[in-house]
């Protein structure tokens, strides 16, 4: 089961909820199959147990599903075709035979939001992808990509 550690200041800021106690902050994550395992120095250490749901294993996402279960606004998001091509060597085929992209735009990086991406994307490797054995997850800075 995934273990995330995020920041209780950016949950209260991305989840717009009200709770102040420990209890009430267990009680919020009961609703997503989680659990406290710490909470120390502004930072909680999050058990997920729930495999199925990825989408949890950030900050962002837990903020996200709470909000919906609360009946608070959530941002819609919206994809549209980039008519961007992706060229994969084909001598990786047999490593990697599929990929799947995505470009981001007018999204701010900092380096909160940066540590963030990179757990997320550790937990996605280790879990889904066995230890990067069955699938590898990495993020780009678009700009610098031939």
């Amino acid at each position: 089961m995934p273990t995330i550690e995020i920041s209780l200041k950016d949950f209260k800021n991305l989840s717009k909820l009200n709770f102040n106690t420990l209890r009430l902050k267990k009680e919020f994550l009961t609703y997503l199959k989680a659990d406290i395992e710490e909470s120390k120095k502004g930072k909680l250490k999050v058990k997920l147990e729930d495999t199925n749901r990825p989408d949890l294993w950030s900050v962002e996402g837990l903020a996200r599903s709470l909000k919906n279960i609360y009946g608070k606004p959530i941002k819609k998001y919206f994809l549209e075709k980039s008519g961007i091509t992706v060229e994969v060597d084909k001598n990786l085929k047999n490593i990697r035979p599929y990929i799947a992209c995505a470009v981001l735009k007018n999204v701010k990086i900092d380096e909160k939001f940066l540590q963030s991406i990179i757990q997320f994307q550790e937990k996605l490797s280790e879990n889904y992808g066995r230890k990067r054995a069955r699938v590898a997850v990495g993020v780009y800075d678009f700009d610098k990509i031939n």
